[in-house]
């Protein structure tokens, strides 16, 4: 009877206990195939899309935007060298053309808007 007893106890724990923690073990392998991996796929080209757009929106247009600005500025240098002579009656005829162009500045906005009224003060 002991003998009987331990074989009837190893095959309802062989098929409660070991063969039910297989099929648990395969139903969860098969999950984790079908759905958990899918997910983990679908995210990491998500994540894949995302870092191939970044990596694109800062070569061309963050990248592209400093070296047009830089080229710019280098051309518009270039401009204002000429300007630098050393001579100084060049640097008063620039003075004396800025003057006159404010002037004409300041004598348009009276023009269009009136003189100033009231006191700068109060």
């Amino acid at each position: 009877p002991v003998v009987a007893t331990e074989n009837a106890l190893a095959r309802a724990y062989r098929s409660v206990g070991i063969n039910l923690t297989k099929r648990v073990a395969t139903w969860s392998f098969a999950f984790d195939r079908s759905v958990i991996d899918r997910i983990i796929n679908g995210v990491a080209t998500m994540n894949s899309y995302g870092a191939n757009s970044s990596a694109w929106i800062e070569k061309y247009v963050i990248y592209g935007g400093l070296n047009w600005a830089g080229y710019a500025y280098h051309i518009w240098a270039r401009g204002l060298k000429l300007l630098q002579t050393g001579m100084v009656h060049h640097y008063a005829l620039i003075f004396l053309f800025g003057f006159v162009v404010l002037a004409n500045l300041v004598l348009f906005w009276i023009w269009m808007y009136g003189p100033p009224t009231g006191s700068v003060f109060g």
